[in-house]
This record gives C-alpha cells, structure tokens and sequence, in this order.
C-alpha cells in the first residue's frame, strides 16, 4: 500500500526510515519518558510513531491535534471530542473489555456503553471531564499488564489554541508525576514546537 496516503502503521508498508525507526523503538523501550519527533508536513512522523507502537506492543492513546489547526482558537469541548475519539479507538484496539467499567468508576462525566466497549464524555464545563483523570486511569491498566502507557500527541504545536486549558502544564504533570506513562510528541512548525514545549 505504497501509495496510500493515509499514516502507515506496519513496517511492511513503511520504509526508507529504518535508522529512525530503530532509534524510536529503543528510546521507548529504555522507557525514555518524553520523546519529540520533528519534521515537515508529510514527512512520515506520524507513520513513523504508529509503526514502530505496532511493532512493540505498547498499549498507546493517540491525540490527533491536526484537528485544530484551522481554527484560532479552539474550545476545551473539542479537546474533549478529540480524546473522546482517542480514547475510543484504544478501547477497540486494546480489547479491555468489560474492564473499563472498573476503570472508569467514579470519573466524572464518562459514560461507558456495551458492546462493542465505548466511551461517551461529557462537554459541559459543569460535567465535563478532567483529561488528566483518564490518562492516568488508562496508565493504571496498563500498568496492571506490566506495560507503559504512550500517550501520542500527533501536531502537539496545535494544542496551544486550546482556550481555557493548559496542555503544557498536563504534560508536565504527567513527565513529573505519572510514572507509567510516555510522551511521544510530534511537530511540523518546529519553532512553534519548541515555543508551546518551553524547550529553552
């Protein structure tokens, strides 16, 4: 499937990026806990990611933020939609179960359907959910398989248009404080990247 655009995610289908992939794969299994991939528009950053957590197994939420950039600023219930999609396409990949309903007891604003395993988030600011509570949740179960949770923010620059919710400081609270938990962040405005990140 060489000419497919779509974002690759089997190494069959992906190539001419092996040393890459291979420095990727071993900085997430020296459990590296924040890991910055950067790189035009179109370059395979994304393909890159999702081969090389295919070929390890990890269990990993994907954050697409490339849904925001074509606004100036974005409401935190669109935040909430895009983790609500993530979180439902781990949920299918994962194949969790019935566990989730554990999982998710007493975090507000989630709803949980059967079958197949789906999650519903509430937007409204009074019901709304915390993103930080289902990230750690998610590292929890993951943890109980003695794995790590990657968290994927795929075009992270964009998370900055997020009004009413500091992405940076939910980045540094799990780099400080959740240890089972690592960050692969992607960028293409590499400046802006490094900018949203404070990487000076």
């Amino acid at each position: 499937m060489y000419f497919d655009e779509a974002p690759k995610c089997s190494r069959h289908d992906f190539y001419n990026f092996d040393r890459e992939l291979k420095l990727l794969m071993d900085s997430i299994r020296q459990g590296t806990r924040l890991i910055v991939v950067k790189g035009l528009r179109r370059t395979g950053k994304t393909s890159l990611v999702l081969t090389a957590l295919s070929e390890l197994h990890y269990p990993y939420l994907l954050l697409d933020a490339r849904l925001f950039s074509a606004a100036p600023t974005v409401p935190r219930a669109e935040l909430l939609r895009a983790l609500e999609r993530g979180l439902n396409e781990f949920l299918l990949r994962e194949k969790f179960g019935k566990r989730i309903l554990n999982l998710f007891r007493g975090v507000r604003g989630i709803e949980v359907e059967f079958p197949p395993p789906r999650v519903r988030i509430a937007w409204e600011p009074r019901h709304g959910t915390d993103p930080l509570d289902v990230i750690t949740r998610l590292t929890e179960l993951a943890q109980q398989r003695q794995r790590r949770l990657i968290l994927v923010l795929d075009e992270a620059h964009e998370l900055r248009r997020i009004s009413g919710y500091n992405f940076v400081s939910l980045m540094a609270h799990l780099y400080d404080y959740v240890r089972g938990v690592q960050l692969v962040v992607t960028g293409s405005q590499v400046g802006v990247l490094d900018d949203f990140m404070g990487a000076e």
